[in-house]
């Protein structure tokens, strides 16, 4: 069971590793950690002195339960989590040095302070950092970048300092912030399909079942002609689930790239894809359902690198990506038809942008009904994406497109498959 991480300062100083005054020119002058010496002739080393500007920050620093990669909070909330080792601890320790100091402090020293405080926490409480999405408590946490939207049984709204920690990568972008009084309808416009159609339902369904981190989803298997907008869908889908400098992939042969791109992003988009292999249909269907393994950080070290994920997938082509079995039975198979008179490029996405705050906020609407009446839910057994087919009726019921109806359509597909 996770716990909130312990205030730095605080937990150094109950250690015995700074006095009991916080004087670190005192004590920390007396003291090796791990090895590392942080005295040079009696005075306090720089590493030192950014080692005690980082304790007394506020900051806080932990183990990722999910990846055994050290993160720091530098404002102890949920609005930023960066890797100790990433460049963005580094901008954060330096900023810090030169609020005090005029002279730039070495990269080595700030690595060794970086290095020394994961070793002050190494024996500290882990904490479980989510990606995009999160369900603690009944309560679904959707990250928009710089602050979440809590959504409940009684609705939603936006929380600026979020009591959880969510994990972003560079490629991720900050989601826009949803309105009150939005409507989900208005995706409507945006997708390549009759809005009364299974095809319509299927895709709506699938995208708003996919805001929750709760069971495996269906993975969306997009085909059509060129021209029918499937690239552009997908791009629409990506936008609302998981806004990224990266919407869609081409390539999905790297098994190692494919790894680590699952790892760090929550809804993989892949597109203009004419097939794919063995081993990465299965590398695919096990990410559906939920994957953990392991592999060497660097090619001269042993140190592991963990990566553990349950992802939404999208998958699009002129025909149906999907073939072999473990795979196929997890899809959602939506075909699209040629646009008539589809419009430029640039007019598409301005009209969109601004319609986005308002889909989202009818979004967070209809999972907050559907999380109020998800326990209610019973679906036939048969289903072999059990999870994904509950979801589906409970927010088809909340959208007022009628649960009964998703399941029909559900199950046409898997005669489709």
């Amino acid at each position: 069971m996770t716990t909130e991480p312990k205030d730095m300062l605080d937990w150094t100083l109950k250690q015995g590793l700074l006095g009991t005054n916080g004087d670190a020119e005192d004590d920390l002058g007396v003291k090796n950690l791990d090895g590392i010496n942080i005295t040079s002739e009696g005075k306090p080393t720089v590493a030192s002195r950014l080692l005690k500007l980082a304790q007394g920050s506020g900051a806080k620093v932990f183990l990722d339960s999910d990846s055994g990669d050290y993160y720091v909070a530098p404002n102890a909330d949920g609005t930023q989590v960066w890797r100790l080792d990433g460049q963005d601890a580094a901008r954060w320790l330096t900023r810090l040095w030169l609020d005090t100091e005029t002279n730039p402090a070495t990269q080595e020293s700030i690595k060794t302070a970086l290095f020394t405080l994961g070793a002050l926490v190494h024996d500290s409480d882990t904490m479980l950092l989510h990606v995009r999405v999160a369900w603690v408590d009944g309560t679904l946490w959707y990250d928009l970048g710089s602050a979440a939207v809590s959504i409940g049984p009684d609705g939603w709204r936006v929380v600026e300092t979020p009591p959880i920690l969510f994990k972003r990568f560079p490629h991720q972008l900050s989601q826009v912030r949803p309105v009150s009084a939005g409507d989900f309808d208005l995706i409507d416009r945006y997708l390549p399909v009759e809005p009364t159609s299974d095809e319509a339902l299927r895709l709506k369904v699938w995208l708003l079942a996919c805001m929750s981190p709760d069971g495996p989803r269906a993975v969306l298997d997009l085909a059509g002609p060129q021209g029918s907008g499937k690239s552009t869908t997908a791009r629409v889908m990506k936008r609302i689930l998981d806004p990224s400098r990266v919407p869609t992939i081409r390539r999905l042969a790297d098994l190692r790239d494919l790894q680590q791109q699952l790892a760090q992003t929550w809804a993989l988009f892949a597109d203009n894809l004419s097939g794919i292999g063995p081993e990465t249909s299965d590398m695919l269907a096990a990410a559906v359902t939920g994957d953990a393994t392991f592999r060497r950080k660097l090619y001269t070290n042993e140190d592991a690198q963990i990566f553990a994920y349950r992802r939404v997938l999208c998958l699009s082509g002129i025909t149906h990506t999907a073939e072999r079995p473990d795979l196929l039975d997890r899809d959602l198979l939506v075909t699209v038809q040629r646009i008539k008179a589809p419009l430029d490029e640039a007019t598409f996405w301005e009209n969109f942008e601004a319609d986005l705050p308002g889909i989202l906020g009818g979004a967070f609407s209809i999972l907050s009904k559907a999380i109020d009446r998800l326990e209610s839910v019973n679906v036939p057994r048969h289903f072999r994406m059990a999870d994904f087919a509950k979801w589906g009726y409970a927010v088809a019921q909340a959208a007022g497109l009628g649960g009964t109806n998703f399941l029909i359509a559900y199950e046409r597909n898997i005669h489709r498959q």
